[in-house]
């Protein structure tokens, strides 16, 4: 075997080893990509997860103290404790109001999650509390787009009193207990159903 034939069989062995490293390199980056998505959704959900704990975690601060809360949407004379104690809840849903707008602006919350969050801040602001204590932190909010955002629900959203409200909620009750107390409905098997 001559010298430019050992060095054919050496360019083509080295070809074939690059081939190989390539075709290696694309199973890799396969793998990683898949793992940076993984990491990703993993990363979303958690976000997810905390997001739907903190409004959670609002909601059931509010049943400790649901008889300030009552007095409170009614409009009745409340002592400087539940003033205060009032306020400081409807400011913690602020700021995790606030802290939501910049996830998602920064593509950290996705859009359903949003879209829900808008919804219920918009059902919360025909509310008189989250309304009340708007011009208190409004001053202390990060971005003029958040506070502009805000600005333009409260004007686009009629306020209800309490009292509808809590009427709404009764007649809602009422409803799901007839439904539940009438008699079922027969159960109608058709011929290729298996019971």
């Amino acid at each position: 075997m001559s010298l430019s034939d050992l060095a054919a069989v050496g360019s083509f062995v080295s070809g074939v080893a690059v081939l190989a490293s390539l075709v290696l390199l694309m199973f890799q980056l396969r793998q990683m990509t898949n793992q940076v998505r993984q990491s990703e959704k993993n990363q979303r959900a958690s976000i997810r997860q905390t997001h739907s704990m903190r409004i959670s975690s609002a909601f059931l601060q509010r049943v400790d103290h649901a008889e300030t809360w009552v007095k409170a949407t009614k409009g009745e004379a409340l002592s400087d404790a539940e003033v205060y104690q009032v306020m400081q809840s409807m400011w913690a849903v602020w700021f995790s109001v606030e802290d939501s707008f910049y996830q998602y602006r920064d593509g950290l919350l996705d859009e359903s999650t949003w879209q829900a969050s808008l919804a219920g801040l918009r059902n919360a602001l025909r509310g008189p509390l989250l309304r009340a204590a708007w011009p208190f932190i409004r001053a202390s909010t990060v971005g003029a787009d958040f506070v502009a955002m805000v600005d333009d629900l409260i004007a686009n959203t009629q306020p209800v009193t309490s009292n509808d409200q809590i009427a709404a909620c009764r007649a809602s009750i009422a409803r799901e207990v007839e439904a539940a107390a009438a008699p079922a409905a027969p159960m109608v098997v058709g011929l290729g159903d298996k019971l």
